[in-house]
């Protein structure tokens, strides 16, 4: 059935807003389902006028007819864009998949009742920076969380996020739960450290750095109360520790200016790269020797991917990331429980001791905690041969506990029951159809 599956892929972001999270993570979702077969083509607004509102991505149709909202009164145009576009060229598609719970998913919903199309959502994102936290900070928001409980399925990315939407009301069988997968090897093309640099060095002088000189890079949003602060106000002292040490920071944001100036004014200027963004992440992890994970925005895809990489990782303590690296929830989370039980067998574990810290495959830190995180820096940093071998480790076992193939295995059962269900009921276009 999924060779003839017709989906349509919605989402705010996408190529070529790589360094952003959740576009890193739509773009490995079209590219995976389209490897598995099924026709997937990709529905996103355009960030400027310039930008072409069809193109071809890895063979994969991409559609940008509405401009991105940048206000609360541009985001009313938006969604009658994307609503009348769907009304229109939407009718060819089996299902609606939205990757995210935000605006898009009400015009999803709405288009596909009048269409007769599926609609499935993911609920995006962790903590403040995630869909479900998002849902309680205005009515619009409140909205899409009404909306989204009339969707054929809505996907979960783990065991938090599945209770979290239960204990908001949402029906137990139309919630489905869909793990992240780690990739089984590092791309061979980009493997080699050295010809990684020399790629980037051949584009922007700023990253030439010898194959001895390690390499810290951190990707996020360059806005306030990122998480980036944390590593700028580090900085001075890292770089009096190791001379040779370049910290890599990959993004933009209405911050970069002022967080450049204040790393020049701490004397670090010629040790840091702030080059912006990129539409592929690759030659820069495989440039790197460490990955700095500063918060909870990164999760889907950035800190999967470094991990998938052999990147050895300095990473923020908190539960959404302790439940993605270790594959069980903290006893802070426990109390997101659906009536006290533990769904699918899952362990909740305390939160990692201090002095446990040395004797992880990863490197923990507190977030806030300027002296926790250049400990974890230096325990990376010290030894990175060492480090090395333990993320090589980490990376094995994260594949055997979850690879990316079976999350995109999950991914494509669950389009083909819903289906299935609708078939059954005979709702919907049949599968393959044509407009």
């Amino acid at each position: 059935m999924n060779s003839r599956l017709r989906v349509l892929l919605i989402g705010r972001r996408f190529w070529p807003h790589g360094s952003i999270d959740s576009a890193g993570h739509l773009i490995q979702l079209a590219c995976g389902l389209h490897r598995r077969g099924v026709h997937v083509e990709v529905l996103t607004p355009r960030y400027a006028s310039s930008w072409n509102e069809d193109f071809c991505f890895r063979e994969i149709r991409v559609h940008r007819p509405a401009s991105a909202p940048r206000s609360d009164w541009s985001m009313g145009r938006y969604m009658r864009q994307m609503s009348n576009w769907m009304r229109v060229s939407a009718k060819s598609f089996d299902l609606l998949l939205v990757d995210s719970v935000r605006e898009e998913s009400i015009a999803a919903i709405e288009t596909a009742r009048e269409i007769g199309s599926a609609t499935v959502l993911r609920a995006a994102g962790f903590g403040e920076q995630g869909d479900i936290d998002w849902w309680e900070t205005s009515r619009a928001a409140r909205r899409c969380l009404g909306f989204a409980k009339t969707a054929d399925q809505i996907i979960a990315d783990g065991a938090a996020s599945h209770r979290a939407l239960l204990s908001r009301g949402f029906v137990p069988s139309r919630v489905r739960r869909i793990d992240t997968g780690f990739e089984p090897a590092p791309n061979p093309a980009v493997a080699d450290r050295v010809a990684g640099r020399r790629a980037l060095a051949s584009i922007n002088s700023d990253f030439q750095a010898p194959p001895d000189h390690p390499v810290a890079v951190c990707v996020g949003s360059m806005e306030r109360d990122c998480g980036m602060e944390i590593l700028i106000e580090s900085a001075r002292h890292l770089v009096a520790r190791y001379p040779n040490l370049h910290l890599w920071f990959i993004g933009d944001g209405s911050q970069r200016d002022s967080f450049y100036e204040t790393l020049r004014g701490d004397g670090v200027r010629a040790s840091i790269v702030m080059p912006g963004s990129f539409a592929d992440l690759g030659d820069v992890y495989a440039a790197a020797d460490l990955f700095v994970q500063l918060g909870d925005c990164g999760l889907e895809y950035q800190l999967p991917k470094a991990l998938s990489s052999e990147l050895p990782v300095v990473v923020i303590d908190s539960d959404a990331s302790r439940e993605l690296i270790d594959g069980k929830l903290t006893s802070r989370s426990s109390g997101t429980m659906v009536g006290g039980q533990v769904e699918r067998g899952e362990q909740v574990s305390q939160p990692q001791k201090p002095s446990e810290v040395q004797e992880s495959l990863e490197h923990w830190f507190q977030g806030g905690n300027g002296k926790s995180f250049r400990t974890a820096m230096r325990s990376a940093l010290d030894d990175l041969s060492a480090s090395r071998e333990r993320a090589a480790r980490l990376r094995r076992q994260l594949v055997r506990r979850r690879s990316q193939s079976e999350t995109i295995d999950d991914y494509v059962r669950l389009l083909e029951q819903v289906m299935q269900n609708r078939l059954g009921n005979s709702h919907g276009p049949s599968i393959g159809a044509v407009s």
